[in-house]
């Protein structure tokens, strides 16, 4: 009825989901798909939103789209099942691979959100992460600047660690700053930096063309600023860096 009543009075043609995800219940997801679908609102509203990859299933995918989901946002995080127990993620890398794969067979749009510089990850661990990207060709690549927001369970740990040292309630506005940001990862700031270039020359350069070859054009620009240019921005950030040391200052 909310639905109806967005689209009737304000004319709204699509709706973002912003549940962490929409899987958490299968018995509610899958009522709202046959009342989308019953109700014939799935042709005429579109929705997205964000899944794991262990509630889905080839069978789920089908319904959700025909019920008008054409879009759904994963945070895959990593291909290292390491990082993945680290991050305490409750997924396998095989459960990843998977959910892309049924993506990638339905051609159902998705979004694969990664996760770089997360405490104790290695160099290996980035190489595992490159290597999913490049096997599974998402349409749509988030890479992300690991960062410990205060509140959450990581940062208190590195706050106890002796990690971070600051008791400035505002610290995480320049944490926040990818250009300002720390490295966590168990690799040095300039090798973290070059694997963080490494990365985006991958999604920005390589990804695209396959991507033509399995979604067709429209789904070629996986970075909203063009490839070329987010790599610049990309490369500009990462080589500026300059690690903020705990009294301020930087090196």
């Amino acid at each position: 009825e909310q639905i109806r009543y967005m689209r009737n009075e304000f004319g709204v043609g699509s709706i973002f989901f912003t549940d962490s995800s929409i899987g958490q219940s299968q018995k509610l997801l899958r009522e709202f798909c046959e009342l989308m679908i019953g109700q014939g609102e799935s042709r005429r509203i579109e929705w997205y939103g964000s899944m794991r990859a262990n509630q889905v299933d080839e069978e789920l995918l089908r319904l959700v789209w025909k019920a008008g989901c054409r879009f759904l946002l994963y945070g895959f995080e990593s291909g290292s099942q390491r990082m993945l127990d680290l991050m305490d993620k409750k997924v396998t890398v095989e459960q990843n691979y998977r959910a892309a794969e049924w993506h990638n067979a339905l051609r159902f749009p998705y979004c694969a959100s990664m996760l770089l510089g997360y405490p104790g990850e290695r160099e290996e661990d980035i190489g595992e992460t490159i290597k999913f990207l490049r096997k599974v060709c998402p349409p749509r690549v988030g890479l992300n600047w690991y960062v410990p927001l205060p509140g959450s369970p990581d940062y208190a740990r590195l706050k106890n660690e002796g990690v971070i040292q600051t008791n400035d309630p505002f610290e995480w506005r320049r944490i926040g700053e990818v250009n300002q940001g720390r490295v966590y990862a168990d690799i040095t700031d300039c090798r973290f930096r070059e694997l963080m270039v490494d990365a985006y020359k991958v999604v920005n350069d390589e990804l695209p063309a396959e991507i033509v070859k399995r979604w067709g054009k429209g789904m070629a620009a996986v970075s909203g600023t063009g490839r070329r240019g987010y790599l610049a921005k990309a490369r500009e950030w990462v080589r500026s860096y300059a690690a903020p040391q705990p009294n301020g200052e930087k090196a």
